[in-house]
């Protein structure tokens, strides 16, 4: 049993390459967690976590309630961690060679303003909202946004669809 408290947040990954699957998981705290798995693929024990470090060995902390999520975002052969927070904010962390260190970190973000709300009705269809009435959507699953116009210069700190024409933003 593994206990990081309230509102862990799993990835499995095979973060250290030796082909087994690991856990990075997000806390309430902001930090990340590293659990290498020492069993096998169908049999885990999984090691005593520890937290994920940037080069200067300083555990990351990215605010509150840290979402990880694992890819090779700039298609370079290694992982990078991207980690969510509440406030919205993504942060990219690229894996370095040696395992829970990752490098200076960057922030993702298509806009200047806070983003507060994120809604999708499918893997797809997804819209975002935030500070000085921003409201943009997606059709492919996030790698795209386009800018919608929201007739306010407020704060828009939720959304909701319903379906893809019947939705709120308050």
């Amino acid at each position: 049993q593994l206990d990081v408290g309230w509102n862990a947040t799993p990835a499995q990954v095979d973060w250290d390459r030796d082909s087994l699957r690991d856990l990075v998981i997000g806390d309430k705290e902001g930090y990340v967690w590293f659990y290498r798995n020492s069993g096998t693929e169908f049999n885990p024990i999984f090691t005593t976590g520890e937290r994920i470090k940037d080069i200067t060995d300083t555990p990351i902390d990215v605010g509150e309630f840290a979402t990880p999520f694992v890819i090779d975002y700039d298609n370079n052969g290694l992982y990078d961690l991207i980690v969510g927070n509440k406030y919205g904010l993504s942060t990219r962390f690229p894996m370095q060679a040696n395992p829970p260190y990752v490098g200076t970190p960057t922030q993702i973000s298509f806009t200047n303003n806070t983003l507060r709300g994120v809604h999708f009705l499918d893997n797809n269809s997804g819209w975002i909202v935030g500070d000085n009435g921003v409201i943009f959507h997606t059709l492919d699953g996030g790698n795209t946004w386009m800018s919608q116009q929201s007739n306010t210069n407020e704060n828009i700190n939720s959304v909701h669809f319903l379906e893809s024409n019947n939705g709120w933003a308050v």
